[in-house]
């Protein structure tokens, strides 16, 4: 839509128009560069050729984006117009004309069957330019007449012709502007234009007085109202101004405000805005005031020399007048202070506030007066190694064979009765720490918490090993229970393991579990099974943050007879549990290879990742936490789970997924009342931005989790 700038007074659009050339001549070459035209094809069957300027001809064959291939300079005209017709269909333009000022992207080109119709009317009683709009449409009119829209309109769609900027001084009205669309063109609308009544005949000057104004000092005042109608005047002496020969209605708002403060000065008006009286305004005041004088300040830096890679010092600066500000120094080289200056002749004291992990810096020449910049402190950086042990407490081994493993670590094979461990490597201070089961001893499966962590100056003790007598036929796979109704807001999910360990997770939301958060939570345990006999039962578990849900409550909840059937993605677990015998059945959860949709867990906690597939093209994600105990922490986090919505971008087989934890990701995808966060500070919604993803085969790496795919024997 164009836009219709009232006259600026003489004065002021010589002054606007001075400002603009300023501007021109301190240009960067920007009248030079060249932009290309293009914008989007909607409701094309066929093949239509569009132009630019009568030239560059542009064949389109299907609706979506397109761009001419010739750019145009900077301020040249660009007119796209439809050169040939599709088939069958008539196409037209909107947003086609303009003048380059950068890439043009909202050209519009909509196509229709031949099945259209004209949308005509006259315009009267008009005098000036009326801009009227039907949709997305917007025609100029600029006398009384005919005028029709460039859009034709299908039978049967509707049309809403309506004002969508009035002329200058009048008000135009619509009638037999809306409607359907017949069979014919629609030749009716009526659009009558009125003059508006004249302003207020009554207007006064605005004014006041200047005082502070240094001698030889131009002060620049500025007078706003009506909108946008604004006078700038220029006052080079105290006493009286006005900004004549402009004047303001009765009744209209005003504002005076500074527009160029004087070189050295700084002006604040008084009495400067208001409604506009039945008389002049001659109280406004304008207070000018010389700037303080500006204090001379010296910057405080140095060198910093033997900083190890990737470590941070922090420095502090001391002075008179400032509490202390502080630096991080990441590498050796010079350093600054930067904005925080000492003053001329204030002492100054550069000290140490932290020191870099691993090491231990002195300062020299790290205090004096400041009389120049100071670029001589120095400081000066060594190494100092303190490690510190790993381990923890072990109960229940009663076999041989059990095998920890800890990356830098190391491992260790306890012996059988062992009640405790130690990695045989110690690690750094910051160390982060890793442990995890890698064989189970025989007749045993083992279950490891506070595996994870960092070292913060003092031995890793508080590691723990649990191990349950568990001579097991292996089951493997992550399952869930069939949703029993459209109603049934549960989402469970059941893992094997085939060493023996199980991880259930699921989203209850209901108060029949009788904690908080409603049944929402996991267990991290053993599970016994007799492929001869079918026998099954969950033996013990060192995780329980579900309450009264999940297959453990003080004891096993899912002890009975199991019958496997099927194999791979067809595989069923059909549980008739002993008391009561009602049959519980698991399906796998749907898992494609060289995809992310599927379960993925780690090689030695055994936690688990689940990315199912939403509508939409989304995914609906849950991923849990076993190595912290139920309210306790490690880094911050406990015991628990995420389920939440994520947006797919790239491919299943490598890009990226943005978490959703908003309220927004509502029932049914992924739970009853929204998302579930009960992990602390693990999992995706501690993720900064995007998370990266690659699967290859059953293979999941990402920066935040590796892991493999579990899948049903």
């Amino acid at each position: 839509m164009k836009r219709h700038d009232r006259a600026l007074p003489g004065r002021l659009a010589v002054f606007l128009a001075a400002t603009a050339l300023l501007s021109a001549c301190g240009g960067d070459g920007e009248d030079n560069k060249r932009y290309h035209v293009g914008g989007t094809v909607a409701g094309l069957a066929g093949t239509v050729v569009l132009q630019n300027q009568g030239v560059d001809d542009l064949v389109v064959t299907s609706p979506g984006r397109f761009t001419f291939a010739t750019p145009i300079k900077v301020g040249r005209p660009y007119a796209v117009t439809v050169a040939t017709q599709p088939a069958g269909q008539v196409c037209n333009v909107v947003h086609g004309t303009g003048n380059v000022s950068g890439e043009v992207t909202d050209v519009v080109v909509t196509c229709f069957d031949n099945a259209t119709h004209e949308l005509r009317g006259t315009v009267s009683g008009l005098a000036g330019t009326v801009i009227l709009r039907n949709g997305t449409e917007t025609l100029s009119v600029a006398a009384d007449g005919g005028f029709v829209f460039i859009n034709r309109i299908p039978e049967g769609a509707a049309y809403a012709v309506s004002v969508a900027a009035q002329p200058a001084g009048q008000t135009c009205s619509v009638a037999n502007g809306s409607g359907t669309m017949p069979a014919a063109d629609v030749t009716n609308v009526a659009v009558t234009c009125t003059n508006d009544p004249p302003p207020p005949a009554t207007s006064y000057a605005v004014g006041g007085t200047v005082s502070g104004l240094g001698s030889g000092k131009t002060l620049q005042l500025g007078l706003r109202h009506s909108g946008d109608v604004t006078r700038a005047i220029s006052v080079t002496a105290n006493g009286a101004f006005n900004f004549d020969p402009e004047r303001v209605a009765t009744g209209q708002p005003y504002a005076v405000s500074v527009v160029t403060q004087p070189a050295g000065q700084t002006c604040s008006v008084a009495n400067g805005s208001g409604t506009m009286p039945g008389a002049a305004v001659t109280n406004v005041a304008v207070t000018c005031a010389d700037d303080p004088t500006p204090v001379v300040t010296y910057s405080i830096g140095g060198t910093v020399a033997g900083l190890a890679t990737g470590a941070t010092l922090q420095l502090r600066l001391q002075h008179a007048g400032s509490s202390g500000s502080t630096i991080d120094v990441t590498a050796n080289g010079q350093f600054s202070f930067g904005a925080d200056r000492v003053d001329a002749g204030d002492s100054y004291v550069v000290s140490i506030l932290t020191q870099p992990s691993g090491q231990t810096c002195s300062i020299t020449n790290g205090s004096g007066t400041a009389t120049a910049n100071v670029t001589n402190v120095s400081v000066a950086c060594a190494t100092t190694t303190v490690t510190y042990a790993v381990g923890g407490t072990i109960s229940g081994l009663g076999g041989a064979g059990l095998r920890l493993e800890g990356g830098p670590a190391g491992a260790v094979t306890p012996e059988a009765g062992a009640t405790g461990f130690t990695l045989p490597e110690e690690l750094e201070n910051g160390a982060a720490y890793d442990v995890g089961i890698a064989t189970q001893p025989v007749g045993q499966t083992c279950l490891i918490t506070r595996s994870q962590g960092a070292v913060a100056s003092a031995d890793v003790a508080d590691i723990r090993v649990t191990c349950v007598d568990n001579v097991t036929s292996p089951l493997s796979g992550t399952y869930t229970v069939p949703a029993a109704s459209a109603s049934d807001t549960r989402y469970v999910y059941l893992t094997f393991f085939p060493d023996g360990v199980f991880i259930y997770a699921g989203i209850e939301n209901t108060n029949g579990c009788g904690n908080s958060p409603d049944g929402n939570g996991i267990e991290y345990g053993v599970y016994d099974y007799d492929a001869a006999t079918g026998a099954f039962s969950i033996k013990d578990v060192v995780v329980d943050t579900n309450g009264g849900c999940g297959v453990w409550h003080n004891n096993s909840r899912f002890d009975g007879t199991l019958v496997v059937s099927g194999a791979g993605q067809g595989t069923v677990l059909s549980l008739t549990l002993s008391s009561g015998g009602d049959v519980l059945f698991l399906v796998p959860v749907l898992s494609i290879p060289g995809q992310l949709f599927g379960s993925f867990a780690d090689a030695y906690h055994r936690n688990f990742w689940l990315f199912l597939q939403a509508s939409g093209g989304g995914v609906n994600f849950l991923n849990t936490e076993t190595q912290a105990d139920p309210g306790a922490t490690s880094l911050d986090r406990v015991a628990g789970l995420e389920y939440a919505c994520g947006a797919l971008a790239g491919s299943p087989a490598g890009g990226t997924l943005s978490p959703d934890f908003s309220a927004t990701c509502l029932a049914p995808a992924p739970g009853a009342d929204g998302p579930v966060d009960t992990n602390g500070t693990a999992g995706l919604s501690n993720h900064a931005g995007a998370w990266e993803f690659s699967v290859v085969g059953d293979a999941l790496t990402s920066s935040t989790f590796n892991g493999t795919r579990i899948v049903p024997d």
